[in-house]
């Protein structure tokens, strides 16, 4: 069997991104990355933690989970004692294990080239990102998609937009 050994994570990289995630867990941003999802487990006091971020492309695991926790620790010891999961993934990674199964796609085959091309820009502005079936604005909950397909077409009246949703194969 093969031995592998994952290579060192800076301490500087990871400073640095815990510090920009101290200031997000301070003062959260909308429609901004990182997006961090805190879950609550009530019966143990414990908590989840996933950070969904693309700063995090090309750290492995354990340097994204030091990350975290490093910023937890920053502003609230006893929090992040009690954090049992910490994950942080990129917005594909995220996509692709399941945690944003909503999805905004644009209707392009409706509109015309400028058109086009403005709703794309607009998809990229709010935080879309490429994936194997094209450019989609990716959500975790029903509700964060529907919000977001208002904004929207509150941003560009007329466009066509629809939210999908990516269901488990059925075995």
């Amino acid at each position: 069997m093969a031995l592998i050994r994952n290579g060192g994570v800076q301490i500087g990289r990871i400073n640095e991104l815990a510090r920009q995630l101290v200031d997000e867990i301070r003062s959260p941003h909308a429609q901004t990355q990182p997006v961090i999802y805190e879950n609550e487990i009530a019966q143990t006091q414990t908590y989840h933690v996933t950070v969904v971020w693309d700063a995090w492309k090309g750290m492995p695991s354990e340097g994204r989970t030091r990350t975290i926790l490093s910023a937890y620790a920053a502003i609230d010891s006893a929090k992040a004692t009690a954090i049992r999961i910490a994950r942080g993934l990129t917005r594909s990674e995220a996509a692709s294990t399941g945690l944003l199964p909503y999805a905004i796609v644009p209707n392009l085959r409706r509109v015309d080239q400028l058109a086009q091309e403005q709703m794309l820009k607009l998809l990229v502005k709010e935080g879309a990102f490429e994936t194997g079936d094209g450019l989609q604005l990716r959500f975790r909950t029903l509700e964060e998609a529907e919000s977001a397909y208002e904004h929207l077409q509150e941003l560009m009246p007329g466009a066509f937009w629809s939210i999908s949703q990516e269901r488990e194969p059925a075995y």
